[in-house]
């Protein structure tokens, strides 16, 4: 056995058939009486190399697959819902520190309007400054949001700290049984 600390445990079991190539009616009976093949390779080197190799790449393997379910999760994210909302509502704040290469996105559903007018909503993602009017990333229109669950995505936004201004007809208000935010 094999062992390359901190996780990673290679088996080494000796193969009783060679598949890859053909078989002698001897090398059968020596490869089923327990004992190994004993020639070289055909590039004449001695196996050692291809065990190296095979250690390495189960510990790189190991190592890419390991770090996988981190690269995939966004650094963040939060829930909920929109009530009786006038135009230039703006949500919680949530800070980005940009730590990932995740987009911020927001998927909205369940939309509806008091006044039973046209549906039209945009989300506006902004970011705060101090001293400094905020920047924006631009407004994602989102009408569909009565029927379907559309998503508005600004890409990477950078670091900083984020809220969210929701934008429809300056009458009636706005409800949402679903907000979702990622970052």
């Amino acid at each position: 056995m094999i062992m390359i600390r901190p996780t990673l445990t290679i088996y080494q079991a000796p193969l009783p058939l060679k598949i890859a190539r053909k078989v002698t009616m001897r090398q059968m009976s020596l490869s089923l009486s327990g004992h190994r093949d004993r020639q070289r390779p055909p590039d004449g080197s001695s196996g050692l190399r291809r065990r190296r190799s095979k250690i390495v790449t189960g510990f790189v393997l190991t190592i890419v697959v390991g770090a996988l379910p981190a690269l995939a999760a966004a650094e963040g994210a939060w829930n909920s819902s929109l009530d009786s909302v006038r135009s230039g509502f703006t949500s919680r704040s949530r800070t980005d520190r940009n730590s990932d290469g995740a987009a911020t996105t927001a998927q909205i559903s369940g939309c509806s309007r008091s006044d039973g007018a046209d549906f039209g909503l945009d989300i506006e993602l902004r970011r705060r400054r101090t001293l400094a009017p905020d920047v924006s990333y631009g407004r994602r229109n989102v009408d569909n949001c009565t029927t379907g669950s559309p998503t508005a995505n600004w890409g990477r936004a950078g670091s900083g700290e984020h809220f969210l201004q929701f934008w429809h007809y300056n009458f009636g208000t706005v409800s949402a049984r679903s907000v979702n935010v990622g970052y």
